[in-house]
């Protein structure tokens, strides 16, 4: 899968997650009024990987994770605004992004900041390094702003925000769904005139803004949303309104009345990116229901929509979704399949992710996924990555991997990387290529 695709389908997670807590909030249930007490004070990180067994195809990885908890407080007791940005920090920080409970936890924790506060937050907000604690935050943070105002919340997104990649895009897909909560023709209109850089990539300033503005509109009049979705004419901004619309479908009510009403729609690629966008969404909720609508669908379609849901299914759980993705790949598409699943999985949990690498029927399509993996471990655990690369069954590719890995261990252990390249298997022509290359490098001016 691209790195463009997968930044999307995050952003998606993300704004879905989101958007249903604001629908909670606003419409008076658990979800939205819930307090921290109710689900547990303490922000609980993850848990510690385990090692990788014995007879696994490469040595387990060393000191890949660690959990965190923080010591538990009387809920009645508010939390002041130095403890809820630290707990929302320390939810983020490993893998929280692609756990929906941290996620939502974490949300939570936004919502009892005070209105008085807002600004203060995010300029604190501004000093934090993690990257999926500051979007959160700033996304969060400038809709709650932009209920009441919203040309404000976006000024301040273009003047103080200092990160203006794709951070300032999901801050702004949050303004304009808040603002659309609100006043849905003004936000409308803003777009409209909007002199933002145009939806020309899935994170364009036009394009995430129009997600953010038809996921509410859609949510109050999807009638009204599909007729403003007429009115555009840009490829991309369409999809991204789509996009929009799909994050609407909290239920099967509105869900069913989207699909009958994307199936109207003339364009054939349109209609599958939508059903792909509404189906992935529900596989965070139920997969059982996601997976039985994705087999009901056309077979022109089904392959390319099942690795959404798959995609989708792995930020929850990651064995399942893997498992899924690779049994509904399509034809030739197993070597891209593998290679997203580990690249997907290998950030969040090393050893359950070559775990299952390893547990798969021997294969040339592993290559790519093998060589992902050893490339992501090498700066951890190089014994381990050199051994996961000796597995790749292309002469080339191995070489290619073998020789990434070499690189990077060389710097840190030079006698144990020449120690481990020596026994490597590697013919001496292709040992000396790779030594060749790192001189040759080295010297480089």
């Amino acid at each position: 899968m691209k790195r463009a695709t997968i930044v999307l389908t995050t952003t998606l997670w993300l704004g879905t997650v989101t958007a249903a807590w604001w629908h909670g909030r606003h419409s008076g249930s658990a979800a939205g009024a819930g307090t921290l007490g109710a689900m547990g004070e303490t922000a609980e990180g993850p848990s510690r990987p385990k090692p990788l067994k014995n007879g696994r195809p490469a040595p387990a990885l060393s000191g890949s994770g660690s959990g965190n908890s923080s010591p538990s407080a009387p809920a009645a007791v508010p939390l002041s605004l130095d403890g809820i940005l630290g707990q929302v920090q320390s939810l983020m920080r490993t893998g929280g992004m692609q756990n929906p409970s941290s996620a939502l936890k974490a949300i939570t924790l936004i919502g009892q900041i005070r209105d008085e506060d807002l600004q203060e937050a995010l300029k604190r907000t501004e000093e934090i390094k993690e990257p999926g604690a500051k979007m959160m935050l700033s996304m969060v943070l400038l809709s709650r702003w932009a209920e009441k105002d919203g040309p404000g919340a976006l000024r301040y997104a273009d003047e103080s925000v200092s990160d203006k990649g794709p951070m300032m895009q999901m801050a702004k897909m949050g303004v304009l769904s808040a603002w659309a909560q609100s006043d849905p023709d003004a936000a409308w209109e803003h777009i409209q005139k909007s002199d933002d850089v145009g939806a020309d990539g899935p994170m364009g300033g036009r394009g995430m803004m129009m997600m953010g503005l038809f996921s509410s509109l859609a949510a109050q009049d999807p009638d009204k949303a599909f007729a403003r979705l007429a009115e555009l004419q840009d490829p991309q901004e369409r999809q991204m309104a789509l996009n929009g619309i799909a994050q609407s479908a909290f239920d099967d009510t509105s869900r069913n009345r989207l699909m009958d009403e994307i199936s109207k729609l003339p364009d054939a690629n349109e209609r599958k990116e939508a059903r792909a966008a509404i189906l992935g969404q529900l596989a965070m909720m139920d997969p059982e229901k996601a997976m039985a609508a994705t087999s009901a669908l056309p077979a022109e379609e089904r392959a390319e929509v099942s690795q959404r849901v798959g995609t989708m299914l792995m930020m929850s759980d990651p064995a399942r979704g893997a498992t899924y993705l690779v049994e509904n790949a399509g034809p030739n598409k197993k070597s891209e399949v593998y290679n997203q699943v580990v690249s997907q999985w290998v950030g969040s949990d090393a050893n359950a992710a070559g775990a299952w690498l390893g547990a798969q029927p021997p294969s040339q399509d592993l290559d790519q996924a093998r060589s992902s993996f050893a490339t992501r471990i090498a700066n951890r655990d190089p014994e381990s990555a050199m051994a996961w690369a000796g597995q790749i069954s292309d002469e080339t590719q191995r070489t290619e991997t073998m020789g990434q890995v070499f690189k990077g261990w060389q710097m840190k252990d030079p006698a144990a990387a020449a120690a481990a390249l020596t026994s490597s298997g590697l013919s001496q022509e292709s040992i000396q290529s790779i030594l060749t290359k790192q001189a040759s490098e080295t010297d480089a001016p």
